[in-house]
């Protein structure tokens, strides 16, 4: 009878042991979920932070001189409302992540443009830089503009030739 209860209360014991440290894989095992969770979620909230950052240097035209800064608020909200002005030419095109550089590296400081669309657009914004003592910008109309037309001169065949920059950028007419 001593011999079948000590068989008995060891079977529970060994029982117990395994259900316990089930109990405790199955505890690790959520413990580490909750670990990854805490930090993909810490990644969230970093990645939510850098996207509003950057939304509102966006918003108050970061990395702009201030004349290009006035003329851009002045077409949102104040006294060019009537002028057409498209934008700073580094925002009204797109190119590939892998040329980005070089686009950046040509065009230097004429990202800064601004793309208007008439002479007399450009006028009005100059008027407003001149009111507001606010420097002094260079405007693209688009009636001036006219396109090049680059003849074959044999560059295509030169090593490491890609493209003609405005063949290699995108953007909406």
């Amino acid at each position: 009878n001593y011999d079948f209860w000590y068989e008995s209360s060891q079977l529970l014991i060994k029982q117990m042991k395994e259900a316990n440290k089930k109990k405790e894989e199955k505890i690790k095992e959520l413990q580490e979920f909750i670990s990854r969770f805490s930090a993909n979620a810490s990644k969230s909230k970093q990645a939510t932070s850098r996207k509003k950052l950057l939304e509102s240097m966006e918003q108050s035209y970061e990395g702009y001189s201030r004349s290009v800064k006035t003329v851009l608020k002045e077409a949102e909200s104040g006294e060019l409302k009537n002028a057409k002005i498209y934008g700073p030419v580094s925002k009204l095109f797109k190119t590939q992540e892998k040329y980005s550089i070089a686009i950046d590296v040509a065009l230097g400081n004429s990202v800064q443009h601004i793309v208007v669309q008439s002479e007399s657009d450009a006028k009005a914004a100059i008027e407003c830089l001149k009111s507001k003592n606010a420097g002094r910008a260079t405007f693209l109309p688009l009636t001036s503009i006219k396109l090049k037309d680059y003849p074959d001169n044999g560059i295509e065949k030169e090593d490491g030739y890609i493209g003609i920059a405005s063949e290699l950028i995108s953007c909406d007419s």
